[in-house]
């Protein structure tokens, strides 16, 4: 069963209720739906049990590169945050969900990552 990734969902996980963004979420859906369905071992596209977790592993992918997206579009803040020589945020992930949305989907994925994805 292929994952499902909507705009709806992807602008009610990302706070966005303009229109604005519309265009630029439909592209991200389009150009990571069939990536990640190519990277997802195929018993696991083919267990239904699994197609929500697999769909919301999905969408959290495209949610956090719409939002780092939108961050070095609108420069709205510094490169790097840090203090006492701790990052603050990762600045090509700023909101983590892509982060998320991928150890999501670990578990499933035909190889594993070649980095550490925490």
């Amino acid at each position: 069963m292929p994952i499902t990734i909507t705009r709806a969902r992807v602008k009610e996980k990302c706070n966005i209720s303009v229109t604005t963004y519309d265009a630029t979420i439909d592209n991200l859906i389009a150009e990571f739906t069939p990536v990640i369905e190519t990277s997802l071992q195929t018993a696991a596209l083919d267990d239904t049990g699994l197609s929500a977790t697999l769909s919301l592993g999905a969408t959290e992918v495209v949610c956090g590169e719409l939002l780092a997206q939108l961050r070095r579009q609108e420069n709205a803040l510094p490169p790097t945050a840090e203090a006492c020589g701790c990052r603050a945020f990762d600045p090509t992930d700023p909101s983590r969900l892509a982060r998320r949305g991928w150890n999501r989907l670990r578990p499933y994925l035909l190889v594993d990552w070649p980095f550490r994805v925490a």
